[in-house]
């Protein structure tokens, strides 16, 4: 329900959304066919999505030359 309306997608989008099981559980109850169903997927898939662009980041860091003088003055934190 508070899903439902642009307002409480807003607020979902700026919170740190559902754990995995969580939303397993939301889908299942509401089908996966439902529209707050397909709107979760495609939410989480964006965070995916982000996620993954961000550890691509950290792996083309690490791959640099000259992050390794870094990582040897500063150590791995």
């Amino acid at each position: 329900e508070l899903l439902g309306n642009s307002a409480g997608r807003e607020r979902y989008e700026r919170s740190a959304a559902l754990c995995l099981p969580h939303l397993r559980s939301a889908i299942a109850a509401a089908g996966r066919e439902d529209e707050t169903s397909v709107y979760l997927l495609h939410d989480w898939r964006r965070r995916l999505d982000a996620v993954r662009e961000q550890l691509a980041d950290v792996d083309r860091w690490r791959a640099d030359p000259c992050s390794e003088a870094v990582r040897l003055y500063v150590g791995d934190r």
